[in-house]
């Protein structure tokens, strides 16, 4: 097989840095998505030999990951027409403000027998009643969630990240939220619901992304986009429920909370700390 133009390039120190990021999540990328995937980084330790078939780039003796990316894209569109469907569910619940897919399926990377994460963003002090709402709502539409302590479930909707809106921005105390790690799983994310351009204030508040991942994501300052929403009725009827709402199902959590994050803004349902497991994989390849 001929050189392509690709093949002709010399890949500069970021965009080897992205292969090898990349190279954890068995994930080869193509020339435009190692540009939009370009990472920033100080060093990489030792030397990196990188291959490409004419299509896709990976590290030497990692052919076997060409096959495995094209395998794993033919249960993207099942999936998300799953996810697609489920947002319009979502939609109705006028408390929801945003629903995005997260994970391997926003990378268009997921296996058979994944199942569907997503993100959910909802209005000010209504996050728990409006997780209540939502569980009932899609079990009553036929839909499968996974439970806690589950493993993966083929097709399960798991609603693994909840975030109110007056709560967006990782912040600098929690270290553990700002890394390469996290910086990727926010840039990636598809969003399916985006009442308000909440998708676009999740970004805006949360701008240190680009200092891992410059060119994944358009990022805008835009004050009067952070501005925060007049509250309306509905607002008011869930605030009455919210209290009881929170204690009610940090109750019901409270043996099996692990590694999660539960507080009366956020619900982080990651009992795994791939942050930390992402570290180490990369202190092994140099980066």
């Amino acid at each position: 097989m001929g050189s392509s133009p690709h093949q002709r390039r010399k890949l500069n120190k970021s965009l080897i840095a992205s292969i090898i990021y990349h190279d954890i999540f068995d994930y080869p990328l193509t020339f435009d998505e190692l540009n939009k995937w370009k990472l920033i980084t100080k060093k990489i330790n030792g030397k990196r030999q990188v291959a490409n078939d004419g299509k896709y780039y990976y590290l030497k003796g990692r052919e076997s990951l060409v096959e495995k990316r094209i395998s794993r894209e033919k249960y993207f569109q099942r999936k998300l027409a799953i996810a697609n469907e489920a947002a319009t569910w979502f939609y109705r619940i006028p408390t929801i403000r945003m629903v995005a897919v997260t994970g391997s399926l926003a990378m268009n990377n997921t296996r058979l027998g994944s199942d569907i994460d997503l993100m959910i963003i909802t209005r000010k002090g209504t996050l728990w009643t409006t997780r209540l709402i939502t569980y009932f709502l899609l079990l009553m539409t036929g839909f499968k969630l996974r439970r806690a302590g589950e493993g993966w479930e083929k097709d399960k909707l798991c609603l693994n990240i909840w975030m109110d809106e007056s709560n967006l921005k990782f912040k600098i105390q929690n270290s553990e939220f700002r890394n390469m790690f996290v910086a990727h799983e926010l840039s990636q994310i598809i969003p399916l619901v985006n009442k308000s351009r909440t998708y676009e204030k999740l970004l805006t508040k949360n701008k240190w992304v680009v200092d891992y991942w410059p060119k994944a994501t358009a990022i805008r300052n835009n004050k009067q986009l952070l501005q925060s929403n007049n509250t309306n009725n509905y607002d008011f009827i869930f605030s009455l429920f919210e209290s009881f709402a929170f204690w009610l199902q940090k109750q019901y959590m409270r043996k099996k909370i692990t590694n999660e994050v539960i507080t009366s803004t956020r619900a982080f349902f990651h009992p795994v700390d791939w942050s930390e497991k992402v570290k180490k994989e990369l202190d092994k390849r140099g980066l």
